[in-house]
């Protein structure tokens, strides 16, 4: 590809953030050739944020929020987009890498507490956290105590993860690699139906349900399914979505051993190999 012009511009726009201001945009413009064929970009987003210092007893920090859709408003629209909460953790007066910007449903690790948006201002104007109820997982740890209710009206209960390998499957309609394989795993449930159970939690957002229930219909997926359509709002997305290397990505398997001990967090792989060999590993018998 070949560029064949950028330009930038930074523009006013009135909007309403608390009460109408000017708020800065930045326009850039792309035209390149591909092919022997023009292609022309023109997009935008928005260059402002709500600044300030999160204090704690003992603990202070910059705090940072972002506008990602640049509607003027500062709610939990932005987090569909990404990440939109800065903290300065390490204190060196920026904020960087990854560690360092955070969703707003996110139980965020803050001078050793386990916090949680609870409310934001619209304007930006102020952010009320509270300390976290939810227990995040992690490797080699039981599975926290959860109960919830498929489309069939049945109660699942982390209490009852033993004697039997459990896979959850944390999936979106709008998440390809997801769809992708919810086949390859129901293949896994009916494969494995008297050592496995596979649970499939979808985490869509609300609009999104109807689409959801509809890809479960077309591909007659044998193993159950929740649909709450929560989205990230989800006690059992935001607790497991939390564990350290997965940040809301999606797909996501977890799979939970006959002691209901998890033993695996992530995507599988492509074609599902690294999940699937975990379980036959799993269902070996254990050697005295």
């Amino acid at each position: 590809m070949v560029l064949l012009n950028r330009q930038k511009s930074l523009v006013l726009i009135k909007r309403t953030l608390g009460s109408f201001k000017s708020l800065p945009y930045l326009l850039s413009y792309d035209r390149s050739e591909r092919d022997g064929k023009t292609r022309e970009d023109l997009y935008w987003e928005p260059v402002y944020r709500a600044e300030g210092r999160l204090k704690l007893p003992g603990c202070e920090m910059g705090l940072m929020v972002l506008d990602l859709n640049g509607d003027g408003v500062f709610d939990r629209n932005d987090s569909t987009k990404g990440t939109t909460i800065g903290l300065d953790l390490n204190n060196d007066g920026r904020l960087y890498g990854a560690g360092e910007y955070r969703k707003l449903e996110e139980i965020m690790d803050v001078c050793g507490l386990p916090l949680q948006v609870a409310e934001l201002d619209p304007s930006g104007l102020s952010i009320t956290f509270r300390v976290s109820t939810l227990t995040v997982p992690t490797i080699n740890t039981p599975i926290p105590l959860f109960s919830v209710e498929t489309n069939e009206g049945k109660l699942i209960r982390s209490s009852d993860f033993r004697g039997k390998i459990h896979i959850i499957d944390f999936w979106a309609s709008w998440c390809a690699p997801c769809v992708a394989k919810l086949v390859a795993m129901d293949s896994v449930a009916r494969d494995h139906q008297n050592d496995v159970v596979v649970i499939g939690i979808n985490v869509d957002e609300p609009e999104r349900r109807v689409a959801a229930e509809k890809l479960i219909r077309e591909k007659a997926l044998s193993f159950p399914q929740v649909i709450r359509a929560q989205g990230e709002k989800d006690f059992l997305w935001k607790m497991v979505g939390n564990m350290q290397g997965v940040k809301f990505a999606i797909p996501l398997y977890v799979v939970v051993d006959r002691e209901g001990v998890i033993r695996y967090a992530g995507d599988g792989s492509d074609d599902l190999s690294t999940l699937k060999d975990l379980v036959q590993q799993l269902l070996k018998p254990a050697v005295k």
